[in-house]
């Protein structure tokens, strides 16, 4: 039986990519194409497709609002899709849907539609609460309460490997990434400094550069640079450098913290 699909996203690469993933499924019919959530809706509606590919952010309208629009029936099995790790973790743990980041493997891509297609066989299709409460999550509407983990998972050659914030040193920015050193190891992933940034706890991360997120229990020590920058010295043997702009911050936030090292 074929897997009626239906591909959601504002951009004609990242259409194009997930018509490339589905060739390789002959299983998979793609019944439509939408580059906006309204057009989303009315696709669902006009041909109730049992899978939609649904990109994170569609301009005016998201997908969380997209899928708050249809009524309960009218539900399909949703993958989301974003370029941006936006607490991901959450959605893995629940069993209502799958998560993608971009750019996709043909490999990850391939484990979405066996988890698609064994929850169909077993007759337990995703509830609207299910749905909701997911997606949420992924576009980074969490409670306060639920903040800060102890830990982010990290995709890491097409794995997912849990990364504990204690053996974090620091955090850099590598253009569409970052990278992560943690435990003498350099981990890659995609993601913006600023999504990372808001998932740390901020008692125990300090961003002192435009590039750079510092791990405050890691810090050894701190000196003053002439030109009023710092330069903070971690533990293991690295060292960062703070931006002029962020002078401010690291007395702020690194001066009880280091136990009072930070320079007047």
């Amino acid at each position: 039986m074929k897997l009626r699909t239906l591909l959601v996203d504002d951009e004609d690469h990242a259409l194009e990519r997930l018509r490339q993933l589905c060739a390789a499924h002959p299983e998979v019919r793609i019944i439509g194409e939408a580059r906006s959530g309204a057009e989303a809706i009315e696709l669902v509606r006009a041909h109730a497709p049992a899978l939609i590919f649904l990109d994170v952010h569609l301009g005016s309208m998201s997908g969380f609002d997209m899928l708050s629009a249809l009524e309960d029936d009218e539900l399909p099995h949703v993958v989301m899709m974003t370029a941006y790790d936006s607490y991901a973790t959450t959605a893995f743990e629940r069993d209502a849907i799958d998560y993608l980041l971009k750019p996709c493997t043909p490999e990850r891509f391939a484990r979405a539609l066996a988890k698609v297609q064994a929850r169909m066989e077993r007759g337990n299709a995703p509830t609207r609460d299910q749905l909701v409460a997911a997606w949420r999550e992924v576009a980074g509407l969490r409670s306060s309460g639920n903040a800060h983990r102890d830990g982010l998972f990290i995709e890491d050659g097409g794995r997912w490997v849990f990364v504990a914030c204690d053996s974090i040193d620091y955090i850099e920015a590598a253009r569409n990434y970052v990278v992560i050193h943690s435990a003498g190891r350099s981990l890659c992933h995609r993601a913006t400094i600023s999504s990372l940034e808001e998932r740390l706890d901020p008692a125990r991360f300090a961003r002192i550069h435009k590039s750079v997120i510092v791990n405050l229990e890691r810090v050894e020590s701190i000196e003053s640079d002439f030109n009023g920058t710092y330069v903070l010295r971690i533990a293991g043997g690295n060292q960062c450098r703070s931006g002029q702009s962020y002078r401010s911050r690291i007395q702020e936030l690194l001066r009880p913290t280091a136990r009072a090292r930070a320079p007047a």
